[in-house]
């Protein structure tokens, strides 16, 4: 992939954990150039130079906080560029911002962007689907004690996954942990007569949700305008490499 067909990139959280993470995974992959971020107050500060505002803004890759949704839309919009967010915690305006800018722009609304956590979605909806109406379903999220919201945007995610095959949580199903660094990790637990299963993904480092975010922020650039989910995606996830740590 030559330097000109690289995608290149508005970063919104630029200076935050997953921001900091995205930077260096693109650095070491080149899969992906960051040409400048959208700051706090929603301006825009391309980069110049070579590496920066010499080329378009094909994607706009939002993990800031909900607030600054609206910017991340406009910005795209402006540019004709896809919009990747990966903030969670977004509510019914936020969620109405990206309907509205997917009928302009390729738009991925994707909480996790780990490839383990699409496997595990899937795994948790046929365990679902097979085991009969007796096991009892909990969700248990670990995140570090910096994450602002609670439940994780996954596990309300997966809560609807298992809605929507008509095992729906009942109430005080899910258990949101907030403690030290850790970057993220969520079981599933199914508990019958004398027997429980257990579905985990644990995340060991940001680099796992990093690498998910170059891949997929390359691969939407150019997509045409709607609706996409980070499976779209990361069914050839392999390409974008291993993850580091």
């Amino acid at each position: 992939m030559t330097h000109d067909t690289v995608p290149c990139a508005l970063l919104a959280g630029a200076s935050g954990r997953m921001g900091r993470a995205i930077r260096e995974r693109a650095e070491e992959t080149g899969a992906l150039r960051i040409g400048g971020r959208i700051a706090r107050d929603g301006t825009v500060e391309e980069t110049p130079g070579p590496e920066g505002a010499g080329s378009a803004i094909r994607v706009v890759v939002d993990f800031s906080v909900p607030e600054l949704v609206d910017a991340s839309c406009r910005a795209a919009e402006a540019r004709g560029a896809a919009l990747l967010v990966g903030t969670t915690g977004l509510g019914p305006a936020e969620r109405r911002r990206l309907d509205e800018a997917a009928g302009r722009v390729a738009v991925m609304e994707a909480p996790n962007v780990s490839l383990g956590i699409a496997a595990l979605r899937r795994a948790v909806i046929e365990v679902a689907r097979m085991l009969p109406d007796d096991f009892a379903i909990d969700l248990v999220e670990v995140h570090h004690q910096g994450k602002r919201d609670a439940p994780s945007g996954t596990a309300l995610r997966i809560a609807a996954d298992l809605a929507e095959v008509g095992r729906p949580l009942g109430p005080g199903r899910i258990h949101s942990l907030r403690s030290g660094d850790a970057p993220g990790e969520h079981e599933v637990r199914f508990t019958g007569q004398q027997q429980v299963l257990r579905l985990v993904h644990e995340a060991r480092s940001r680099g796992v949700f990093a690498a998910g975010a170059v891949h997929a922020a390359a691969w939407l650039a150019g997509r045409p305008a709607g609706r996409y989910v980070i499976e779209d995606a990361l069914s050839g996830a392999g390409a974008a490499g291993p993850a580091p740590g």
